[in-house]
């Protein structure tokens, strides 16, 4: 059973979180970005949209998981997302997603698409569960949502996609 994270913040990520998103990334790949990168993500690329999840310690915020996202047009891009090891398998990431997907929904985006390692089953279950369909199979797996959700709840995903004349239930 997933525990709930009592006090969890989903909120955009800010130059002063760059340090501690580099230090997550390091824990959690092989090959991380640079924190020049993450910052640039931040301060700079105009079609990213970056996140961090954070909680309250003794009166001190600790960040516990980020993501970075790119939209172009009408599709969102999840570039990386990470959670510190402790605070895995807890919903941390599906809802730095669900937090994400819906802001640009907003935005204008109808499709997500990412890329993840065939071996990390962990993320391919949730993603499959968050109606990701496997797009292309190779060492590094794509996965396409091919309507954007607007509404997504922890029981499952109810989506709607805005057409002329009404929406379509997916």
């Amino acid at each position: 059973m997933v525990e709930p994270i009592d006090g969890l913040v989903v909120r955009p990520m800010l130059e002063e979180d760059v340090p501690f998103v580099h230090q997550l990334d390091t824990i959690s790949f092989s090959l991380p970005w640079s924190q020049r990168s993450l910052s640039y993500e931040v301060s700079q690329n105009a079609g990213a949209r970056t996140w961090v999840a954070e909680i309250e310690q003794v009166m001190v915020k600790r960040i516990i998981g980020m993501m970075v996202l790119w939209l172009a047009l009408d599709e969102a891009h999840i570039a990386t997302l990470a959670v510190y090891p402790g605070f895995r398998h807890r919903g941390i990431a599906r809802t730095i997603m669900i937090t994400a997907l819906k802001a640009v929904f907003h935005e204008g985006a109808r499709s997500s698409y990412l890329e993840v390692r065939a071996g990390n089953q962990a993320a391919l279950q949730m993603y499959q569960e968050m109606g990701y369909k496997v797009w292309v199979t190779a060492v590094i797996i794509t996965m396409i949502i091919k309507r954007m959700p607007c509404c997504l709840h922890w029981s499952g995903l109810i989506c709607l996609t805005l057409k002329p004349g009404g929406y379509h239930e997916c």
